[in-house]
């Protein structure tokens, strides 16, 4: 009987033993492969103890399975995404395509960039090293620099809408568009292409941040998609979009922030947008070619609106041409030209005060920024009221559109709307 329990425990020990040499074995092939996969399409394999700091956090953009980190050999934050997968060979699948599309992006620095694969050995899976701008969003970013100067407005326009215009010339929407959406790292802005690392078949990720904010979301959404359950956010929808965002550059603040839609009423916010066809009014100071161009961005009707190009040629034109707009002039008498000619006439004042000497001329272009805004002639009370827009943010327009609602509710059409309002906001969750 002894030597029957020997046997049995030798053979179990056995069987023990083959089980982890093979899983050994088939550990280390998973590991090789990816490693191979990495090689195979010119990408840079790292170790997993390379980087520090990890933390896990709920991200709206890449989902649940997500970590902040830094890389310490390039002393940088970065995002570590798990790249799921039902079986080895799906695992595999989806890293090689992510890699694929990530490349596509490789010859534009305002979409964020893949930078790397690395594989978490506690969990033996590969992982997405990506591109996390140091400096956060754009909200933030801008309610920390509120004097921004005019060109460096302009140089972050022009960082947007040449991230668009590489997703439209791809034939894709950026469908998400906001001040949460687009970063900043070293001064110039970022936006994520919608196509990459959110697993949509992962349980865990989330593809809108509407999930989080939904108020902060609204004033950059489309009218049309607000309007038709059936429509799609479409390249016209990231234009709406891009106009509001250039509204906040030129202001340093979020849309409708200070205004009776501040409170968090989004039912208020959204039917002032969508039935008013509300916009926000220009800021004193604003150039009327700058006016001009994000008011025909955010038009109600959306085939009004210019396409990416005509966007991009108008902003490198502020930029570095002398800007070309027909139409109407406005009363805010500031011009883009104003912005040239007060940093020429900065940098001249600044040169015959402090001639430079050999060993400072490196630094003169640098130190002849100045704050434009505050050379500018200052118009204050300034307000704009544009044919296709409604009238400005009032009291006596929050009256009448709760005067609205409240016909509404009499006829229980409140219900109604507020129902569509919902169905809206989990529809644009799908899209991103």
């Amino acid at each position: 009987m002894t030597e029957v329990i020997n046997v049995s425990t030798s053979i179990s020990s056995l069987l023990l033993m083959k089980h982890e040499e093979y899983f050994s074995r088939s550990q280390q092939s998973y590991s090789n492969a990816v490693e191979e996969i990495a090689t195979q399409m010119n990408i840079e394999f790292v170790n997993f103890n390379e980087f520090s700091d990890i933390n896990e956090f709920r991200s709206d953009l890449y989902g649940d399975n997500v970590r902040k980190a830094t890389w310490g050999k390039k002393s940088r934050p970065v995002i570590l995404r798990s790249v799921p997968g039902y079986s080895i060979e799906d695992h595999h699948k989806k890293l090689t395509e992510e890699i694929r599309r990530s490349k596509l992006n490789l010859d534009c620095e305002n979409i964020i960039q893949l930078l790397a694969i690395t594989e978490d050995p506690s969990e033996k899976n590969a992982v997405l090293v990506i591109q996390h701008p140091k400096d956060g969003n754009l909200k933030n970013y801008l309610s920390q620099h509120k004097n921004l100067e005019w060109s460096k407005k302009l140089s972050l326009a022009k960082d947007i809408a040449h991230g668009i215009r590489h997703l439209h010339r791809s034939g894709i929407a950026h469908g998400d568009l906001h001040e949460l959406n687009v970063f900043i790292e070293d001064g110039k802005a970022i936006i994520r292409d919608p196509r990459l690392f959110g697993f949509e078949d992962d349980e865990t990720s989330s593809s809108s941040t509407l999930n989080s904010d939904v108020l902060s979301t609204i004033p950059f959404v489309d009218p049309q998609v607000m309007g038709d359950m059936k429509h799609k956010p479409d390249q016209r929808s990231d234009i709406y979009s891009f106009g509001v965002l250039l509204w906040e550059l030129s202001s340093c603040k979020s849309p409708f922030h200070d205004t009776p839609f501040g409170n968090g009423n989004q039912v208020l916010l959204t039917m002032a947008i969508m039935v008013r066809k509300t916009r926000e009014q220009p800021v004193p100071n604003t150039p009327e070619e700058y006016i001009q161009l994000y008011q025909q961005c955010w038009d109600h009707e959306p085939d009004m609106r210019p396409n990416i190009e005509q966007v991009c040629d108008q902003i490198e034109g502020f930029l570095y041409d002398e800007p070309v707009f027909t139409g109407k002039s406005l009363s805010n008498n500031v011009f883009i030209a104003d912005i040239r000619a007060s940093s020429e006439e900065s940098r001249k004042s600044h040169d015959n005060l402090h001639p430079p000497s050999s060993s400072s001329s490196q630094l003169q272009s640098t130190q002849s920024q100045i704050d434009n805004e505050k050379s500018l002639p200052q118009a204050p009370g300034f307000k704009y009221q544009d044919a296709n827009l409604s009238e400005p943010i009032s009291p006596k327009t929050l009256a009448k559109l709760n005067k609205e609602i409240g016909n509404s509710e009499k006829s229980k059409g409140i219900k109604k709307f507020k129902s569509k309002i919902s169905k809206l906001f989990k529809k644009m969750s799908c899209f991103s």
